[in-house]
């Protein structure tokens, strides 16, 4: 028997069986000079096996459990991948008692995901059985389509839910529907968002998370407003990445320059309106000044373990990262070893490199430092 998998008593298991695994992410410097690069890079992955009593969350940390109940969704964006993934849905039952265990262990914080969590419309239950189970702080990430239903939004606030984490795909109409392919796109989601902010209010904390394509350049402004008029909370900017190899959504990845100088507006924008902004994939050589709001630099200097849960089909899967920081996939020029910042950069991930080189990598140094403050005094 493989050893990675934990025997629970069949009564509880059925036909599926808990596989608990710990993956650890080895940060790669790729050479974009080398030849083929950029051809099929891939990630060192060190899978060590655990038991599900090892996987826990000590009190600083509190922990966070990213759980899937499968891979569907209702939009087909251009960018993702999920779609063309197999529907696995968890074992509902053995996901319960695994979360109740994994609580008991520490982990405090959980976010539903999928795909498209809302798809399952008796997720308002599911969420009930978590705060029964002890948790205190439960998300929903979504793309929020579900939530045009207010009678919908009223069942999971009702039972717990504390934060939803809406996804909105392109900065405008026009840039919604092209990154979606679903016409009415913007409008459903606007619907969603004056949904929340009338049936919610201050009782959930609604934050928004937008994925950088060449569609959002020059409109990034255009999310900060969202923001503001539908009561948001938070903002979040990501850097779109690409996980299959030679996925033709890659030309919809911007460069790093296109659309780096945009950013500051954005921040002077929601600081105003009191709502907090962070920036995801994106390397501070692009965010001098905007530091403060790099979440993978604030990442890298606090320790953290990390759950996702989710199914392969024959097996219900926990993935265990745990360390200073997320990193998955993230790779370095050579070039980046001579930058101040290096210690607690990420990197990029390695579509961009592979898409664009490493030609808007800058290493910071002393000189464009004291220059900023300068600019700054």
């Amino acid at each position: 028997m493989d050893a990675r998998v934990k025997t629970w008593p069949l009564a509880l298991l059925g036909a599926r069986r808990l596989r608990v695994i710990s993956v650890t992410h080895a940060q790669t410097t790729l050479d974009p000079d080398a030849p083929d690069a950029g051809a099929g890079f891939q990630p060192q992955l060190t899978h060590l096996p655990i038991s599900l009593e090892e996987v826990t969350a000590s009190p600083e940390e509190r922990g966070g459990i990213w759980f899937r109940f499968f891979n569907s969704c209702n939009l087909r964006c251009s960018y993702c991948d999920e779609p063309t993934l197999p529907a696995h849905p968890v074992n509902a039952e053995l996901a319960l008692a695994t979360l109740a265990q994994l609580r008991r262990q520490g982990f405090d914080h959980i976010t539903l995901s999928g795909g498209e969590p809302t798809l399952l419309r008796q997720l308002p239950r599911f969420v009930e059985q978590l705060r029964a189970a002890g948790f205190s702080w439960i998300s929903v990430a979504t793309n929020g389509h579900a939530l045009r239903d207010p009678a919908f939004v009223q069942a999971l606030v009702d039972t717990g839910v504390k934060e939803l984490y809406m996804s909105v795909h392109g900065a405008d109409a026009d840039a919604a529907t092209g990154t979606t392919g679903k016409q009415g796109y913007w409008e459903a989601l606007e619907t969603a968002l004056a949904n929340v902010q009338a049936t919610a209010g201050a009782r959930v904390h609604l934050g928004l998370n937008h994925v950088i394509t060449t569609l959002s350049v020059g409109k990034l402004a255009t999310l900060a407003q969202l923001a503001c008029r539908y009561g948001a909370r938070s903002l979040q900017l990501s850097l779109m990445e690409q996980y299959v190899p030679d996925h033709p959504s890659t030309v919809l990845m911007p460069r790093l320059a296109d659309f780096s100088g945009e950013l500051p507006q954005v921040r002077d924008r929601l600081q105003e309106a009191g709502i907090a902004f962070s920036l995801e994939g994106i390397p501070p050589c692009h965010l001098l000044g905007l530091e403060m709001h790099y979440l993978d630099f604030r990442r890298s200097r606090t320790s953290h373990a990390r759950v996702v849960y989710q199914s392969d089909g024959d097996t219900d899967v926990v993935q265990l990262t745990r360390g200073a920081s997320r990193d998955m996939e993230k790779v370095f020029s050579p070039r980046c070893d001579t930058c101040l910042y290096r210690s607690h950069c990420c990197g990029v991930h390695h579509s961009y490199m592979s898409t664009h080189g490493a030609d808007d990598l800058i290493p910071v140094g002393h000189a464009q430092i004291a220059m900023r403050q300068e600019q700054r005094s």
